[in-house]
């Protein structure tokens, strides 16, 4: 799968995009957990977006792009930042569907982290009434091993009982 990638990326480099794209493809299907075959391969999809095809064909192509970018998000959330910065995706940039990627990979990485954040902490926890999954705006660990949670007046409990608020400061004990 590396293999294909690799080829693939030099086929890219050329700009004969319908080959790297083939071979891109090829590698997620031989290794679905390499992040970088289905990065490039939202790349190249990206790159060779144009904006005259019909909105069904559009619609199935964003959303193409939106499973591979999200597919390496979820294997290395690094990607994430590549996606906003990386000029591949300049010709979709300001699409309604990119925006709604870019808005959907966000939470997922938000959602993960606050999930493994909470869980190594304290274990079991919840949110408040009627939130299915917990919006918290940011999580902050500080050098001195402090954690700030703000949880956007959306109340956690921590099991064993313990309940923060809006903003809430949290120390980890070693």
């Amino acid at each position: 799968a590396k293999d294909l990638n690799a080829i693939g990326y030099e086929y890219y480099k050329k700009k004969e995009y319908e080959k790297a794209g083939d071979l891109f493809l090829c590698a997620t299907k031989k290794d679905d957990n390499l992040a970088v075959a289905h990065y490039n391969r939202a790349c190249v999809l990206a790159v060779t977006y144009d904006k005259k095809i019909p909105i069904a064909e559009e619609k199935k192509l964003l959303s193409v792009i939106g499973k591979h970018a999200m597919k390496a998000v979820k294997i290395n959330k690094s990607y994430l930042a590549s996606i906003k910065k990386d000029t591949d995706f300049d010709k979709i940039r300001y699409r309604y569907y990119y925006e709604k990627m870019i808005k959907k990979i966000e939470k997922y990485v938000t959602e993960k982290s606050t999930n493994k954040i909470l869980s190594k902490l304290y274990g079991k926890w919840q949110c408040d009434e009627n939130y299915n999954k917990c919006q918290i705006a940011s999580i902050h660990i500080l050098k001195n091993k402090k954690i700030i949670i703000d949880a956007r007046n959306v109340k956690i409990y921590l099991f064993p009982p313990k309940i923060l608020t809006a903003k809430h400061e949290v120390v980890v004990k070693d």
